[in-house]
């Protein structure tokens, strides 16, 4: 099976172990923020090619499939395909939910019992019902549930009959099951760095859940191996290393004031232990008396690139390199609402007076205001060159990472969710009575 699952799948991850970093506590430093314009450009508001309705989006799977020059989604309880360009209706399928896009077909969840393919011509070509054949989840019920996700050619699911146990498996694109077991708990959508990849099962015996990090491989040889962490997110898998984000036994106060991060080799399967407290003092004073600002969950904001780790506490970006040696981390930002990034070496926060871009550099920290706004960030995603931002007020941005320069500039619904294919931009939002995607040019 390879070195890397003979590192990690019989479970040694966690029983090799090096001590932790604890300190209470390490204080910040700053660099100088400079403040560069972006350079006037004027850029006419950018109309879209069509809008239409589609169904409302279930949990954070993704609602839109792509196709040759066409888009799939769910719209009136039927899965259609539509022309990029223009909209039109090419076709529709069965009733569905949940489309994406494997090898040359579509493939689609039905009900909570069963998934259907379709050719690119909206032909169908294969179902598969549980309960049949190798399954082992037979019958549904008013409480069962369906998910699946793209595997580098295949199809993963997720299915719960309604009785606590998840069916975990994987179907080939045929149609055919490749393997499945079943377990207690409810899982997340799986990390897929093909033909491995991490999956997480949530287990509830109190609060918090208990979180359940197995390995997994893909493919005919595939199935769910042993559980590698216990931590609550799986922030970056390569084939030298998997990081996880916070530590499920730490207290809720710890839990929302440092970075507790879990390190492992892949090829040895021991893991390094990192419990980053930035400016403890201050920022738990702060928590205590309620003025440490909103920030979300630590563990969902910690990112991971080429070494250093980010991560917000409260209102407040940090920066820490990834090492047991002693360190002061760098305070990118206060007063601030960490989006996303780094790409490119940037990062995107939401700050008074807009939307900035921060880029850490040696000696200072290059900023740049890139879309002025007083409305909330409703929407935000990020491709390898560009950052597109949505706001509650109808208003939608692209910009590029390297100058901060706008391509796109235009107003709609308020934006949930920004997709794109090679050619066209897609925005998701809800209106006062229904759900709309609207399309664009993807901008260059």
């Amino acid at each position: 099976m390879g070195r890397l699952q003979a590192a990690i799948a019989f479970g040694c991850a966690l029983a090799m172990t090096s001590g932790a970093l604890s300190a209470r506590g390490q204080t910040s430093y700053t660099l100088p923020e400079i403040r560069l314009a972006v350079a006037p450009r004027a850029i006419a508001p950018t109309p879209p090619s069509w809008a239409t309705t589609l169904d409302p989006p279930q949990a954070n799977d993704d609602v839109l499939a792509f196709g040759k020059e066409s888009v799939v989604f769910a719209s009136d309880g039927r899965i259609c395909s539509h022309a990029e360009a223009t909209g039109r209706t090419n076709w529709c399928a069965s009733p569905g939910s949940q489309p994406i896009a494997v090898a040359t077909e579509f493939v689609y969840v039905v009900s909570s019992a069963e998934i259907e393919a379709v050719s690119q011509a909206g032909v169908t070509k294969w179902r598969y019902r549980f309960g049949a054949g190798r399954s082992s989840t037979p019958g549904t019920s008013i409480y069962a549930t369906l998910r699946i996700w793209p595997t580098g050619g295949d199809i993963a699911f997720a299915r719960s009959s309604g009785d606590g146990y998840v069916e975990y498996g994987e179907l080939r694109a045929s149609g055919i099951l490749l393997w499945s077991t079943r377990l207690l708990g409810i899982g997340d959508a799986p990390l897929v760095r093909f033909p491995y990849g991490i999956w997480a099962v949530h287990q509830s015996g109190g609060m918090p859940l208990t979180t359940l990090q197995h390995i997994v491989r893909f493919g005919a040889a595939g199935g769910l191996g042993d559980v590698i962490s216990t931590y609550d997110r799986a922030v970056d898998f390569t084939k030298r290393q998997a990081l996880f984000a916070g530590d499920p036994s730490a207290e809720e106060e710890e839990r929302s004031l440092s970075f507790q991060v879990q390190v492992l080799d892949v090829l040895t399967g021991r893991s390094s232990y990192y419990d980053l407290q930035p400016d403890y003092a201050t920022n738990a004073a702060a928590y205590r008396n309620g003025t440490l600002g909103a920030g979300g969950e630590i563990s969902q904001s910690i990112r991971f690139d080429a070494g250093w780790l980010y991560g917000a506490v409260g209102d407040k970006i940090y920066r820490y390199r990834l090492t047991h040696a002693p360190q002061r981390p760098l305070l990118v930002s206060r007063e601030a609402t960490f989006l996303g990034g780094p790409i490119l070496g940037v990062l995107y926060a939401s700050r008074p007076g807009g939307v900035w871009s921060l880029r850490p550099r040696e000696r200072d920290v290059e900023a740049r205001l890139i879309a002025p706004s007083s409305s909330p960030v409703t929407a935000f995603a990020l491709d390898a060159t560009t950052a597109y931002l949505g706001f509650a007020d109808g208003h939608v941005r692209a910009v590029r990472s390297v100058d901060g320069q706008p391509t796109m500039d235009t107003y709609t619904c308020p934006a949930t969710r920004i997709s794109w294919s090679l050619r066209r931009l897609y925005i998701v939002c809800s209106g006062k009575h229904d759900w709309r995607i609207v399309s664009y040019p993807k901008p260059g």
